[in-house]
């Protein structure tokens, strides 16, 4: 892919959306990736021409698929190309992979359950209407716990299940715990 700067000839143009994902975890906006086709003549950007749209919150990233890019996408469903961009972003070396892999949904925390005697955090998956925040779990001063194994991890989800639960704003349900190996 080549990276396009001319990000604001972008916006007045007909386009047709291939396919998009997107993160499931904040409640107004979250990053996304879509891939367009170019339907008319506008600068740089010709008919026919394909490009993808990292939507980062604060700003865009727009890329122009090569020809290489092009035939690869005609091979794969596009859904598919879209999910190894996800997870080439999750597993960018930047960010947390298991809790990236979770947001774009290309994993489930499950997919990551750990069992051992090592350190181990807790992945917390909200239950909000519309949205679904993942993280690891932190104290109050929003600190990482993390736990010596994963019995004392099991423990603390325990007393957080434990008793009557009352559900912040806009929340459908208790939050999931997962038990994970530690970053």
């Amino acid at each position: 892919m080549k990276d396009y700067t001319g990000k604001e000839n972008i916006i007045d143009i007909e386009t047709e959306e291939l396919g998009s994902i997107s993160q499931s975890n904040n409640q107004f906006d979250g990053y996304s990736i879509t891939i367009w086709k170019v339907l008319e003549d506008c600068g740089d950007l010709k008919t026919g021409m394909i490009f993808g749209r990292e939507d980062t919150i604060a700003d865009c990233n727009d890329y122009i698929l090569e020809p290489d890019d092009v035939q690869e996408l005609g091979k794969v469903v596009i859904s598919k190309y879209l999910d190894d961009w996800a997870d080439a972003w999750a597993n960018n070396g930047e960010e947390d992979q298991i809790v990236e892999m979770c947001r774009w949904r290309l994993y489930d925390p499950e997919d990551f359950a750990y069992k051992g005697d090592d350190l181990c955090n807790v992945l917390v998956k909200g239950c909000y209407n519309g949205y679904t925040p993942i993280d690891r779990a932190t104290d109050d001063q929003g600190e990482m716990l993390e736990f010596a194994t994963s019995v004392a991890a099991q423990d603390w989800i325990d007393e957080q299940e434990d008793g009557t639960y009352y559900l912040n704003h806009n929340e459908a349900g208790r939050p999931v715990y997962t038990i994970v190996e530690a970053l």
